[in-house]
């Protein structure tokens, strides 16, 4: 409807289609899984997008966020939305994400942890690498049914205004993994979206 408003759109001719890309992580069990966003969220999101004022954490997509989650809910850390833009001459390249991971989240330049889960006293961290070694040496591989943990999905986007290729977008989006690998420990698990 925003977009429609504002003759926003892919032109066929006889109208402009406003197209929207959309996803989702699978967040339920925080909060009130009754409550969906709906078309008035919606288009208060496009009003205050207008704004250029956005924001990091536990806002939009990040909600519902959480890392660290290889011993459930009780252990598992708050975690959100994230963005990085920057220009080089003309050309612009941002990245959103979604930091919705089974595993820890770690500084790619110090390596330390940042993020994830959280010990027994729940004042500092634990590895979930050393945690899932645990439960396979145990082979107790059940983890995911007994702490009721069944997928998590981080959801990322680079943006650009060059113009590139398909397989080029291809490469692109490969070489954004490779950031989430630098960055989330374990990555690209079975339980991961």
């Amino acid at each position: 409807k925003y977009l429609e408003e504002r003759n926003i759109g892919f032109d066929v001719g006889v109208t402009k289609v406003p197209l929207v890309c959309q996803s989702c992580i699978f967040d339920l069990r925080v909060g009130d899984y009754k409550v969906r966003p709906d078309i008035n969220m919606a288009y208060e999101a496009c009003i205050n997008a207008q704004n250029n004022n956005p924001k990091m954490g536990n806002y939009g997509a990040g909600t519902g966020a959480s890392v660290g989650k290889i011993l459930g809910a009780d252990y598992a850390m708050k975690s959100g939305l994230g963005f990085y833009a920057v220009q080089i001459d003309d050309v612009k390249v941002g990245a959103i994400v979604a930091l919705n991971a089974f595993g820890d989240i770690y500084d790619y330049d110090s390596g330390k942890m940042i993020a994830g889960l959280l010990n027994e006293n729940k004042d500092g961290f634990r590895s979930s690498e050393e945690e899932l070694i645990k439960i396979t040496q145990n082979n107790n591989l059940s983890f995911t049914s007994n702490n009721n943990i069944v997928t998590n999905t981080t959801i990322g986007a680079v943006i650009t205004n060059a113009k590139f290729t398909k397989s080029q977008m291809g490469k692109i989006a490969s070489m954004a993994h490779n950031g989430f690998a630098r960055a989330i420990k374990p990555v690209h698990t079975t339980v991961d979206g």
